[in-house]
């Protein structure tokens, strides 16, 4: 059903840029987010619906902010498999809007490469689907947080999350580290509950962030 939305909503677009009409009488009324980016993730146009929920302001006449979804790893991935070749993506994921909320985003992604306009690479349609944490915590000083807490780690410790992170599995970060694979795992879901971490996917968009932020180069 998403899908389908936001197909025919890219069908709207793709024609109006080849016809060079104007996109604001077409897009502004959408409660859904509506953005066009170029191909290394520069945002070149969005409406209203995605400046209150990602930037904030309203005031076209100001050059648009970064906003907190350009950091997320399956965000920037999608944009790499549309540029690659890939048509049509839908996906879901965890994000941070402009008031720090937590919330839950559900994506449409269409290559736009076609057009005519070499600024434009990616058509994209983003709908709130829940808002988990109504009063939320800002992603930066989030990630303070957790590098903070990563670093009081033991070198043990980080080792083997770092490891994880890049893939290695559990009996090869114990060769490497000369301990068993159940010390491995013991010290992996230690560090997750003192991180406050759930799962691995979390655990590398953590990495991921810190890189981001220029904490360090992990090797991802």
């Amino acid at each position: 059903m998403f899908m389908a939305e936001g197909n025919a909503i890219y069908s709207v677009v793709s024609n109006a840029i080849r016809n060079g009409d104007p996109l604001e009488d077409l897009l502004e009324p959408l409660p859904d987010a509506i953005y066009l980016t170029s191909r290394d993730g520069r945002l070149e146009w969005a409406n209203s619906s995605f400046l209150y929920l990602f930037a904030g302001s309203l005031d076209r006449s100001v050059q648009l902010p970064p906003v907190d979804i350009t950091y997320d790893p399956l965000t920037r991935m999608s944009d790499d498999m549309i540029v690659g070749g890939c048509d049509a993506l839908e996906f879901q994921y965890k994000s941070y809007d402009v008031r720090h909320r937590a919330i839950i985003l559900r994506t449409v992604k269409r290559s736009l490469a076609d057009c005519g306009d070499p600024r434009i690479a990616i058509f994209g349609m983003t709908r709130v689907v829940e808002i988990v944490d109504p009063t939320g915590e800002d992603p930066t000083a989030r990630i303070k947080r957790l590098w903070g807490c990563y670093q009081g780690l033991s070198e043990r410790d980080q080792g083997v999350l770092t490891g994880l992170a890049r893939g290695e599995k559990l009996k090869d970060v114990a060769k490497r580290m000369r301990i068993t694979e159940k010390t491995v795992d013991n010290r992996r879901k230690a560090a997750l509950k003192i991180l406050g971490l759930r799962s691995q996917v979390d655990l590398v968009a953590m990495f991921v962030r810190f890189h981001d932020r220029g904490y360090g180069n992990f090797g991802f």
